[in-house]
């Protein structure tokens, strides 16, 4: 009957009149909240999509006085509410971190909460923050510097195409985000650089580098991902070559993943499961759905939770919900922790 209940509520959330008693509700919960049910409230709130959350939020938003993990969480689900009223909010909070950084060593939740307010104003997308996330990307922190990549890609805001560029010259994740970016952005005067990158002894920057030309119409960039994918001489460069192949739509990159999530030898099932969540595409759901019968292998199931918390979607909660109704106490944790991270809460 409880799972009943919790599948009803999951279905009519979509549903602007009952979303916002729903807000109510949380917001009622929030004033005596601490620890984790705290957390997930706030996560709760910020995918509400409604403006009644903005208010509570700010409310909890002292951060300069409250704990690093309750800013933290506020600034999150700040940039999931994607409500412009936020803005100042965060532009003040991203000030005080700055004027913190300039005093000397900077602390851990200070630089944690730098990323999180770049990630959270991307989200957002107020024009008058582009300033701000431009002066971010060339940050000497490389999270803030990859969650600047990822805000320029999300805006396709075309003055960072040549910091973009030059950041495509850095080992590591930078840049392969910059050149990912490259390819949302789409513009032409990326592309002799891009074609540069195939030829780069990094099989992650090929990856990347074919991905983007890809989603700028290169009809040759697909094979070579499907070359990547088959024939690359590490693990790791397939399963991203696999996973950008995904992004593309493509039945053979969702088919790798796939694979690897069911191969209880791969060392990369929680890689493969990620990937497969950070796609955000719904054709897998009910294939995951159907992985996460309870006659299938324990790690199997965990995996399944995983992806489908990142994907999201009326399916994927609705089977979460049941899953944390599970007999097995670690899947029902795990969905309990993806729902979280799909802002659902048992209210």
């Amino acid at each position: 009957m409880r799972f009943a209940v919790m599948a009803v509520a999951a279905l009519l959330a979509a549903c602007p009149a009952h979303a916002k008693s729903k807000v109510g509700r949380l917001v009622e919960r929030l004033e005596s909240a601490r620890g984790e049910e705290q957390f997930r409230l706030v996560a709760a709130l910020g995918r509400s999509g409604s403006h009644d959350a903005l208010k509570p939020l700010l409310g909890l938003f002292d951060y300069r006085k409250a704990k690093p993990k309750v800013s933290l969480a506020v600034i999150e689900a700040l940039g999931a509410l994607k409500d412009k009223g936020a803005v100042s909010s965060l532009v003040s909070a991203w000030d005080y971190a700055e004027s913190v950084k300039l005093r000397g060593e900077v602390p851990g939740p200070i630089q944690a909460m730098r990323a999180a307010i770049v990630e959270s104003l991307g989200l957002i997308g107020e024009k008058r923050t582009a300033d701000l996330i431009l002066r971010a990307l060339g940050d000497d922190d490389p999270l803030v510097s990859r969650r600047a990549i990822e805000a320029c890609a999300r805006l396709k805001e075309r003055r960072s195409v040549e910091l973009l560029i030059q950041l495509m010259e850095r080992e590591g994740e930078v840049g392969w985000a910059a050149c990912e970016a490259l390819g949302e952005i789409g513009d032409n005067k990326a592309k002799s650089f891009l074609q540069r990158g195939l030829k780069s002894e990094d099989p992650f920057a090929q990856a990347a580098a074919a991905y983007s030309l890809a989603r700028m119409g290169d009809k040759d960039a697909r094979g070579t991902l499907k070359s990547l994918m088959i024939g690359a001489d590490a693990v790791k460069p397939a399963l991203r070559a696999a996973y950008y192949l995904a992004r593309l739509d493509e039945d053979a990159g969702f088919d790798q993943l796939l694979r690897t999530v069911h191969d209880r030898k791969s060392a990369l099932r929680e890689a493969a499961a990620d990937f497969l969540g950070k796609t955000g595409n719904r054709k897998v759901v009910n294939y995951l759905i159907e992985s996460l019968g309870s006659g299938q292998d324990p790690a199997l199931r965990l995996l399944c939770v995983r992806a489908l918390g990142g994907i999201g979607g009326p399916k994927a909660v609705h089977s979460l919900y049941r899953a944390s109704e599970d007999k097995d106490a670690n899947l029902a944790a795990a969905a309990r922790a993806a729902l979280t991270g799909l802002g659902e809460f048992d209210d």
